[in-house]
């Protein structure tokens, strides 16, 4: 009786903390969408990045991306500077942690294509774009593309 009260308990305590995790992976992308568009929004998202302790290389690689996208609408050239390279930084990292991550991949790729050659951030734009287009073949094959992410990548290699 114990054992089974424990695995209750366990299963209860794992599924919590995966709707917590899936309800934070949720609201870090709606930052992440929305910090494009508004300086209020890319510094809202900076900041709510930087409370994040769990370090995982898909985090990693937003954290990345609050760092890049702050850049956007930053006035001083030395404080976008320093948050390019940090995001840059954190994305290797977390592209040499998850090699075959596609959303990782898919940061990279559009961050080299939108970055000014000045910053020489350009080395992987060719291979990560084939990458992402035999993900997209890969995804049609099984017919899954309804996900997010594939209509997301669809939309930018095309």
């Amino acid at each position: 009786m114990r054992n089974l009260l424990f695995i209750i308990s366990f299963l209860i305590a794992l599924h919590t903390t995966s709707y917590a995790n899936n309800a934070t992976m949720q609201t870090i992308r709606t930052l992440c969408a929305q910090a494009q568009l508004k300086s209020d929004k890319a510094s809202e998202f900076y900041n709510y990045m930087n409370t994040i302790t769990i370090n995982t290389p898909l985090l990693k690689g937003y954290k990345a991306m609050s760092c890049i996208m702050l850049c956007k609408h930053t006035a001083n050239v030395f404080s976008k500077l320093s948050h390019f390279n940090k995001g840059k930084t954190l994305l290797e990292q977390a592209i040499n942690q998850e090699p075959n991550n596609m959303e990782l991949i898919f940061f990279r790729y559009i961050t080299q294509r939108k970055a000014p050659m000045v910053l020489n951030y350009s080395n992987n734009k060719v291979a990560d774009k084939q990458k992402l287009s035999a993900y997209l073949k890969q995804r049609e094959l099984a017919n899954d593309t309804q996900s997010t992410l594939y209509k997301t990548i669809h939309t930018h290699i095309n």
